[in-house]
């Protein structure tokens, strides 16, 4: 679920909205950890996976528009310059 909203909020946002998101995933597992009466481990692996699924889906989302509109452009997506080894 995690994933389908960062992936929500990489198609309209900018990068900042994952730290509000963020905190909302992280007050959502504290609650939901209190009402099951989990442990403090469990509720911090879930706040924790959270976290990760929502950066996940952000990316993914974004590298996935990044390749739309360079297609529809016609043009080909950036590419990191690679230093030479010396």
């Amino acid at each position: 679920m995690a994933i389908l909203v960062g992936a929500v909020l990489g198609t309209r946002y900018k990068v900042f909205i994952l730290i509000p998101a963020a905190m909302a995933a992280c007050f959502a597992a504290l609650g939901i950890g209190a009402i099951r009466t989990e442990t403090l481990s469990i509720i911090f692996g879930n706040a924790v996976a959270a976290t990760v699924s929502l950066q996940v889906g952000y990316f993914a989302a974004a590298v996935l528009l990044q390749i739309r509109n360079s297609k529809l452009s016609g043009k080909k997506p950036a590419r990191v310059a690679q230093r030479s080894a010396l």
